[in-house]
């Protein structure tokens, strides 16, 4: 269980130490292993009860939970965002005014079709987090034509499967991102949650009442790809805007994402309370043309 391995112990020491100069400048290799293989051991949600966000020697940490759509419709973007889109993430959360925030990745299938169609890494950071969950992870490329892909996977890993600090101590929401190019799937039966987390659930759920689930602790965003050509279909999901309204985005560049996702994390710590030292303006800049 993940409790945040952290390298830093202040927002000047990171900006001016060789530590920080790594995780900005981190080389995702993107080298993923073989489909052929079994998840990863740190990645593998079956048998798992919990991952922790918690905080650190008096950190008041932050709970960031990033979804990946690793399907076929959304082709290279994975890897183009591993590579090239999430490199400097941390650095502009930190320059977002976000002290101490605790990331956690998922890889998002298809759970109708996939064999592996959830991944999802610890809350910690260090150098080489970024890194070693992404590479990690294996981009199946399945999906399938059902219309939609298991975004709702992550809000039922956020609502059952995570206790953070930041809610529980302060009652600041955590954050909960997920990126794709389709649809949500609209069921999650409970025999798709006993083969993915050898769980005993008995409870078929629906996607609204997962998306519930998830925002009573985390404030939730979906970011569309538009570029792709399930994206651009997508852009106007009727069932996305009913339910997220704003917090549904359609961005077409992959380069934009870091700094969306600091956006997000800021305004969602901001309603909370929990930045003093960062204006509203500061927030609200653009970082990303909106479709």
């Amino acid at each position: 269980m993940g409790g945040g391995r952290y390298s830093f112990t202040s927002r000047k020491a990171r900006a001016t130490s060789k530590g920080y100069d790594r995780v900005t400048a981190i080389n995702f290799k993107a080298s993923f292993r073989s489909t052929s293989e079994r998840i990863h051991q740190s990645l593998d949600p079956m048998g798992l009860h919990i991952r922790e966000s918690r905080d650190n020697l008096g950190q008041e940490t932050v709970a960031i939970l990033i979804g990946i759509d690793f399907t076929g419709s959304m082709g290279a973007l994975p890897t183009q965002l591993c590579k090239d889109g999430l490199p400097n993430m941390l650095q502009n959360i930190f320059d977002a005014g976000i002290e101490h925030p605790q990331v956690a990745f998922m890889g998002i299938g298809d759970h109708e079709c996939d064999r592996f169609p959830f991944q999802v890494s610890q809350f910690e950071i260090s150098d080489e987090l970024l890194d070693e969950c992404l590479t990690n992870m294996i981009p199946e490329g399945g999906g399938g034509g059902n219309a939609g892909e298991s975004y709702l996977l992550a809000w039922y890993h956020a609502a059952m499967h995570t206790a953070i600090d930041c809610f529980e101590k302060r009652g600041q929401k955590g954050v909960l991102i997920t990126i794709g190019d389709e649809p949500t799937l609209q069921t999650l039966p409970a025999a798709a949650i006993q083969n993915i987390y050898g769980a005993q659930e008995s409870m078929n759920w629906t996607a609204e009442q997962l998306l519930e689930k998830a925002m009573e602790k985390y404030e939730v965003y979906h970011i569309n790809m538009s570029c792709t050509h399930s994206g651009n279909r997508n852009k106007d999901n009727d069932w996305w805007m009913k339910h997220l309204g704003e917090r549904f985005i359609n961005e077409s560049d992959y380069k934009n994402i870091a700094k969306i996702i600091a956006r997000l994390t800021a305004q969602s710590v901001k309603k909370s309370g929990g930045i003093s030292d960062l204006t509203q303006t500061d927030i609200d800049k653009p970082t990303t043309h909106l479709l």
